[in-house]
């Protein structure tokens, strides 16, 4: 056994990895009154942690004295204790820091050790869940999701003594939840949102009126219902509020950097980001209002660059410039949105992500092509809509994208116009087989894909009339 290693997070980590190498060692009983505080250690001891060092290394290093406690002999019981502290640990870093960097192959693999070890620690299961999750949302993999949904469907059909369900049936939910939802919309197929949805409704039958989230769970339950493919979506006519007073905003920034984040405060900041981008902008007309958003997003992005809000606050800034040169038509706005897109799409931490940001750059390029006809903007726009298409899980979106990058193509003698009319009507007929009904079919082109996608045909056998 080696020496105890010194951590540079401060007492919080090096007493959690004290009382770990003691129990390795086999002197916990010598110290064990000293430390014994640690099963009820406060949040602040985390909040503490996170602001004296290195806590994505230090977890590391928890890791690996869990990985030697697992090889050991140690006792089930004398085992339990410290494999609670590190898991505890881990998922505080997630809730302390959320949107931060995805768990670690090695604390991941810990994880996974520990619940084959020690199969009925359900909290240990959920931990490992959400860092699956959270791993998820950036790889898109179908074995993390397989993973994932696995566990918590273990944890969420847990029967204990007397037919009692798990104490930790409502968080499993909770994440099972996260996992379909964001299932579905990375892949837009009926039967994943149908799944989310029927999660959704077990969670939200089983929630007491009085859990904190019940009230967003029944607005997530009204968004996918929203989503289903019978032409009954009626987003475009959601209300989305005002706009929230950007310059109050940035002046409140500050309290994102405090430790954990209070709910108001993320709410608060979630929430302008998403009006920002699902609002009717046209209403906006004021261009000194115009630059406090931009001035807003900015900042977000300059001073949390991985926060959650990050990829949002960068489509937004791409969208409040967009509209700063169409109130004002200084080319200057134009420029600086097609930047702020650029940006975006390289920053973006996952496929949805990318994708998302594409679009308001896109929209961009657009603009300034119909203005200036460069060829440059021509090949970037085509590019950028090349990228979007072939992004994965947006089958619905696909069609308008290839048949946009078409249109752009032909009108501009583009080489790859026959290319993307191929593309595009081969993605129409791809997009209809995921409709389980002709009635979905019909409502998919009519509704859900836009009418515009109906001359797509006639728009291909024009071309090929014309190049034959």
């Amino acid at each position: 056994m080696g020496p105890i290693l010194t951590f540079s997070s401060g007492p919080w980590l090096e007493l959690r990895l004290s009382y770990l190498t003691l129990i390795f060692s086999g002197r916990l009983r010598e110290y064990d009154a000293e430390i014994s505080s640690l099963s009820s250690l406060p949040q602040s001891v985390l909040q503490l942690g996170l602001t004296l060092g290195d806590v994505d290394q230090d977890i590391e290093d928890m890791a690996g004295l869990c990985d030697e406690l697992l090889d050991s002999d140690i006792s089930t019981d004398s085992l339990t204790r410290p494999i609670m502290h590190f898991a505890s640990t881990v998922d505080s870093r997630d809730k302390e820091s959320p949107g931060g960097k995805i768990p670690s192959d090695k604390v991941i693999s810990c994880l996974r050790r520990v619940i084959i070890r020690l199969p009925d620690l359900l909290q240990v299961s959920i931990v490992l869940a959400k860092c699956l999750f959270s791993r998820f949302v950036t790889t898109v993999s179908d074995d993390d999701y397989n993973e994932g949904m696995a566990i918590l469907d273990k944890v969420i059909k847990f029967r204990g003594p007397g037919d009692t369900p798990s104490p930790y049936q409502i968080e499993a939910l909770l994440t099972a939840v996260k996992f379909s939802s964001f299932h579905f919309f990375t892949s837009s197929k009926p039967d994943y949102l149908e799944h989310a949805i029927n999660l959704n409704l077990t969670l939200l039958d089983r929630l007491p009126p009085d859990h904190p989230f019940r009230d967003e769970v029944i607005e997530t339950h009204s968004f996918l219902l929203e989503s289903r493919f019978d032409g009954t979506d009626d987003s475009s006519t959601s209300e989305s509020g005002g706009l929230p007073s950007f310059r109050d905003l940035t002046a409140s920034l500050p309290e994102l950097s405090v430790k954990p984040i209070p709910k108001t405060t993320l709410d608060k900041h979630r929430n302008a980001v998403r009006v920002s981008l699902i609002a009717d902008l046209t209403n906006l007309t004021d261009i000194a209002d115009i630059e406090d958003g931009v001035n807003y997003c900015q900042q977000l992005i300059a001073s949390y660059p991985g926060h959650q809000f990050s990829p949002d606050a960068h489509m937004a800034l791409s969208r409040l410039l967009l509209r700063a040169f169409e109130c004002t038509n200084e080319i200057e706005y134009l420029d600086r949105s097609i930047s702020a897109g650029r940006d975006g799409v390289n920053s973006a931490n996952s496929p949805l992500a990318r994708f998302e940001t594409l679009i308001p750059l896109i929209q961009s390029l657009h603009t300034r092509l119909s203005l200036f006809k460069r060829i440059e903007d021509v090949d970037e726009t085509i590019q950028m809509l090349q990228i979007a298409a072939e992004n994965p899980g947006q089958e619905f979106d696909r069609p308008l994208l290839l048949r946009e990058w078409a249109s752009v193509a032909r009108h501009f003698g583009h080489s790859s116009v026959s290319t993307a009319y191929e593309r595009a009507m081969s993605s129409m007929q791809a997009c209809l087989t995921l409709s389980p009904t002709l009635d979905i079919q019909h409502s998919q082109l009519v509704v859900a894909i836009g009418n515009s996608i109906k001359s797509l045909p006639f728009d291909y056998a024009s071309h090929q009339i014309h190049t034959n």
